[in-house]
């Protein structure tokens, strides 16, 4: 199976990986110089701290933009993309595969940090700083990759944030992954 793997810094980039590919003696070291912590204050993976943790952290505004998002209102909402993590990860257990139907749509924005284009139609928007800090992955509409719509203006603002709309269940089939919102169309800003 050959997953692409999109990563957004000042311009889109494209890297292809295959299976192979992620068993290499370099992608093992990258790995293993890696590590990672779960903070039980925020449910969010922070970087080593050794390394500069303000280059991991969520942009600032975005964390405290919306912080009235409640899930138990009936009526479509806006979110940050860490916020919706921080309730997805309070309402789906950590020892068992789970899933979660937030009561209305959720538009979540966040920072972009990368897109797996899967064996169609699957298409996932990661949200983190970067792609090995990824917090939420929204499952998007199959149209999203046939069409290439992240690559289409208006898709990332000026700070390389993204916003979808996403209508279905939140998921979590592993203890280590992100939630996984489903059922998510892009929105595209003029």
């Amino acid at each position: 199976m050959n997953l692409r793997i999109l990563v957004a810094t000042p311009l889109v980039a494209l890297a292809a990986c295959s299976d192979t590919d992620a068993q290499s003696p370099s992608a093992n070291e990258t790995v293993a110089e890696t590590t990672e912590a779960v903070s039980p204050d925020t449910k969010e993976v922070v970087a080593d701290p050794s390394e500069d943790a303000s280059a991991t952290l969520p942009d600032p505004a975005l964390a405290n933009a919306s912080r009235s998002y409640d899930p138990a209102l009936s009526a479509p909402q806006s979110a940050t993309s860490v916020e919706f993590a921080r309730v997805a990860n309070a309402k789906l257990p950590r020892d068992r595969a789970s899933s979660w139907r937030p009561s209305a749509p959720v538009e979540v924005t966040g920072p972009f940090g990368n897109l797996v284009l899967d064996e169609p139609p699957y298409a996932y928007v990661g949200f983190g700083n970067d792609p090995m800090n990824i917090h939420l992955y929204a499952e998007m509409d199959p149209a999203f990759a046939r069409d290439q719509q992240y690559a289409l203006d208006g898709f990332y603002d000026a700070k390389g944030n993204v916003t979808v709309n996403c209508m279905g269940a939140v998921s979590r089939d592993t203890a280590d992954m992100p939630p996984v919102y489903k059922g998510c169309f892009a929105l595209f800003r003029n």
